[in-house]
C-alpha cells in the first residue's frame, strides 16, 4: 500500500530519493503534499502526454489552491510534419515560459517529447512584451504595428490568441496566456476601460486595470529575423532552398505551417527548459524516463 504521511523531500544531505510506485491518484497526492510542504519548485516530468494529461487532472484535485500547477503542453503535431500548433496551445507555452522565472513554489508538468524541445533564448518573451493599463495613453497605429512585429494577425473579429482587429474606437485582442479576448475602449487618445468580451455574443464582461501582451509566437517574424534566418537556412542545408515550401513561404509577419520545427534558425542560440527555470528546482522523474527520452530522440531523428 502507497504510504499516506508525508513521504521524505530531496534536500543537501540527501539529493536524490526514490519513492514507492503507486497509482496515479496515489503519486498525486505525494506530489501535492510535497509541493506545499517545500518552498523550491518542482518539475514533473510525465511519460508522455497521456500521461501528463491524467496526471494535471488528478493533481488540480488534491493542491486545490495551496500551490500553483504549470503546464507546459506540447505541440501536438510531429515533428517536421507541415502543421503548426493551434494557437491555444501556443498560448498556454508561452503563458508558463513567462511564469517560470519568477516561480517560487507549485508544481510545473511536463512530457518527455516537450522536454527535449528547444525553447527560444530566455530574454526573448520578455524582449518583446509590452503593457497596456487604464488611462494610458494609446496609439491604435502604433499599437498594431507593435503587435504586428510581436506575431499578432489583424482580422475582421478576433476569435483566437494572436488575433487583433480595429473597430471604430475599439481595440479588440486576444492576447496569448489569455483565456478570453479583450476590448479596449479609447475616450480621445486614452485608454477609457479594458474588459474580457464574449466573442460571440459580443458583450462585455469583468474589467482589468491593465494587461501584459506577450508575442504571440515562440519565433520571431520581423523582416530582420526572417531574413537571418533565410541566411542560417542556407548554410544549414545544401541545394537549392526556393524548393522547399518553409524557405518559400516564409514572409514578415507570415509563417509557413511546421515553421515551428525550424525555430533555432531564428536565433544566434536557443534555450532548454531548464535554463527558464528559477534556482534549484526539484526535478521529478518517473522510473524508465532514459529509455523514454532515448526512444523520443530517435523518433525525432527519423522523421528529419
Amino acid at each position: 500500500m502507497y504510504p499516506t504521511q508525508a513521504l521524505p523531500l530531496p534536500d543537501a544531505a540527501h539529493p536524490l530519493r526514490q519513492w514507492p510506485r503507486g497509482s496515479v491518484s496515489a503519486q498525486a497526492l505525494a506530489l501535492a503534499q510535497a509541493a506545499a510542504a517545500d518552498s523550491r519548485p518542482w518539475v514533473v516530468v510525465a511519460p508522455d502526454a497521456r500521461a501528463l494529461d491524467q496526471l494535471q487532472r488528478t493533481l488540480a484535485f488534491f493542491v486545490d489552491g495551496t500551490a500553483p500547477i504549470l503546464h507546459l503542453p506540447d505541440w501536438e503535431v510531429l515533428p517536421y510534419e507541415q502543421f503548426s500548433p493551434l494557437p491555444d496551445l501556443v498560448s498556454d507555452r508561452l503563458a508558463t515560459l513567462a511564469q517560470l522565472p519568477r516561480l517560487e513554489k507549485g508544481l510545473l508538468l511536463v512530457s518527455a517529447e516537450t522536454l527535449l524541445q528547444r525553447l527560444p533564448p530566455t530574454g526573448y518573451i520578455e524582449g518583446r512584451a509590452f503593457d497596456l493599463a487604464q488611462g494610458q495613453k494609446f496609439s491604435m497605429r502604433a499599437v498594431s504595428e507593435q503587435l504586428a512585429r510581436a506575431g499578432y494577425q489583424m482580422v475582421a473579429q478576433v476569435g483566437a490568441p494572436g488575433e487583433f482587429a480595429l473597430r471604430g474606437s475599439l481595440f479588440d485582442v486576444f492576447p496569448m496566456g489569455y483565456e478570453q479576448p479583450l476590448r479596449i475602449d479609447l475616450f480621445d487618445d486614452n485608454i477609457d476601460s479594458i474588459r474580457h468580451f464574449d466573442p460571440d455574443t459580443q458583450r462585455s464582461l469583468d474589467k482589468l486595470e491593465k494587461l501584459r501582451l506577450l508575442p504571440a509566437r515562440e519565433i520571431p517574424l520581423d523582416e530582420e529575423s526572417c531574413k537571418e534566418f533565410r541566411r542560417r537556412y542556407r548554410t544549414r542545408f545544401e541545394g537549392d532552398p526556393t524548393r522547399s515550401a518553409i524557405y518559400r513561404g516564409l514572409r514578415q509577419n507570415i509563417a509557413p505551417a511546421g515553421i515551428e520545427f525550424y525555430l533555432p534558425l531564428f536565433f544566434e542560440g536557443t534555450a532548454t527548459l531548464f535554463d527558464y527555470l528559477p534556482r534549484d528546482p526539484v526535478l521529478v522523474l518517473p522510473d524508465g524516463i532514459e529509455s523514454r527520452l532515448e526512444q523520443v530522440w530517435q523518433e525525432i531523428g527519423a522523421r528529419h
